[in-house]
């Protein structure tokens, strides 16, 4: 293969493996996990620098809970989140975890969280280098366990950990890179046969 296929080649696979910002949307049904106690509300969203020390606990009436995981492969970084849910009446919390959820001890892995619940917001955290990340949506009052509500998270910088806690993430390809890498492989495959015919 010639010098000029080859940096083409790693071009591709660098566009390629480019990630793009996550966006997870959801939903809390009846039936999903509860819990009886959840960060308490302090009105302060947590940042990057200085970390916001663990505010301590509140009780909440069987709050559901649902977990995202993210696993961060490279160093240590400054994670953004941004998040929404006005079908739940602004009735939902989130927190960022290091590791496994530990519900009897929530300050345990505590990364950070939103500050207290509202429609729509942002918090920040640090996620530690080689490991896993998981975002916790918990309904802290509103819609009680039969009803439906929907949220939705998002982050430009959780786009580059991988959706599965403890694989380090794969590269995907895009479909334009897709394309590129196919025909630059027609390309090579029919210089081959023409120098061989």
């Amino acid at each position: 293969m010639s010098a000029r296929v080859s940096a083409l080649l790693a071009l591709c696979m660098a566009v390629g493996g480019a990630h793009a910002a996550i966006s997870v949307s959801s939903t809390f049904f009846g039936g999903a996990p509860t819990s009886a106690s959840w960060i308490a509300a302090n009105g302060v969203a947590s940042a990057c620098a200085p970390p916001k020390p663990f505010p301590g606990t509140a009780p909440i009436a069987n709050g559901r809970v649902q977990q995202h995981a993210f696993y961060n492969a490279g160093p240590a970084r400054c994670v953004t989140v941004s998040y929404s849910n006005p079908a739940c009446g602004g009735s939902v919390a989130f927190a960022a975890y290091a590791g496994a959820v530990n519900f009897a001890d929530l300050s345990q892995g505590y990364l950070g969280d939103a500050g207290g619940s509202g429609a729509s917001g942002s918090f920040a955290f640090v996620a530690p280098s080689n490991s896993t990340v998981v975002l916790v949506a918990s309904e802290v009052g509103g819609n009680g366990a039969a009803g439906s509500c929907s949220y939705t998270l998002g982050s430009s910088e959780l786009g580059g950990m991988g959706m599965e806690p403890g694989v380090a993430p794969i590269p995907a390809l895009t479909s334009w890179t897709l394309a590129v890498l196919s025909g630059l492989m027609g390309w090579v495959m029919w210089q081959h046969r023409r120098r061989q015919g």
